[in-house]
């Protein structure tokens, strides 16, 4: 299953560290704890808070937002990947 989208934010509990632009979600692995790979644009970041860790990510999917949280994302001034386990919460 891949899914793409545009929008979301990474977060350093309530600091946005960056806001996303485009993103791909890709689920790697089946089964009752689920993984997936997510690759990112940015479109803002702040360079102070893309160093701290873990954050959280949260992938806009129509009126609803997905969220990982605990994570460690590779992150510079223009991308993002990350490997995200589990199901997400949903809001």
């Amino acid at each position: 299953m891949r899914i793409r989208g545009r929008g979301g934010e990474v977060r350093v509990g309530y600091q946005v560290a960056a806001t996303l632009g485009d993103w791909t979600l890709t689920r790697t692995r089946l089964g009752p704890a689920p993984e997936y790979q997510a690759e990112a644009q940015l479109a803002s970041c702040d360079t102070y808070w893309t160093q701290q860790r873990p954050m959280d990510v949260d992938l806009k999917m129509g009126n609803r937002r997905w969220q990982w949280s605990g994570v460690h994302p590779a992150i510079d001034q223009q991308s993002l990947a990350v490997v995200l386990v589990g199901t997400p919460a949903i809001h």
